[in-house]
């Protein structure tokens, strides 16, 4: 007889589920404290897939049906923590894929410059942010890796209307949260 765990055979699924059932309650608990939205996504095909959300729970939510929807990686805080939390040889197969997309939108935060120094900021710092010119216009967010034995499995990302506070001020009140909510489990 064939165990459920087959089916996680490598896809990572078994980590996903497991990310997801651990989470889930935690992001619940946070927007209802806190009244935004929080998103866990996990690396898919060259893009971050929200996996679970509480956008249907927060009421400042902008887009409320986000379950299953897909972020770029350079242009998504989730999608820029995970680079700059996953392994050298990882980032630099998805980067040189996503050159290889060619995706205009992306160029800009292809450059080398860009990379280095972006990526290795978002790492010292914990978290990466994502500023309404780089997507979704009326939206900013933060994105901090959740960790697995070493190896990144997942990312939890905060989302707010821009216009409702600053980047600094964003950080300052959650971006230690986040590191925080991330840890447990």
């Amino acid at each position: 007889r064939v165990s459920p765990r087959a089916s996680g055979l490598g896809d990572n699924s078994a980590a996903r589920s497991r990310l997801c059932r651990v989470a889930a309650p935690l992001i619940l608990e946070f927007t209802d404290e806190h009244a935004w939205p929080l998103d866990i996504s996990v690396f898919h095909d060259l893009r971050m897939i929200i996996e679970e959300t509480t956008h249907w729970r927060s009421p400042f939510s902008v887009d409320a049906n986000m379950a299953g929807s897909h972020l770029p990686m350079l242009r998504s805080s989730a999608g820029r923590a995970y680079l700059s939390f996953c392994d050298d040889k990882e980032r630099q197969i998805i980067l040189d894929l996503l050159e290889n997309e060619a995706d205009p939108l992306d160029q800009p935060f292809l450059q080398t410059n860009w990379v280095n120094e972006n990526l290795k900021t978002y790492r010292n710092q914990g978290y990466a942010t994502r500023g309404p010119k780089a997507f979704r216009p009326k939206t900013s967010s933060l994105a901090v890796p959740v960790m697995l034995e070493n190896r990144v499995v997942g990312c939890l990302s905060i989302i707010w209307i821009t216009s409702a506070f600053s980047m600094t001020e964003a950080t300052s009140r959650y971006a230690t949260k986040l590191i925080e909510l991330s840890q447990i489990g």
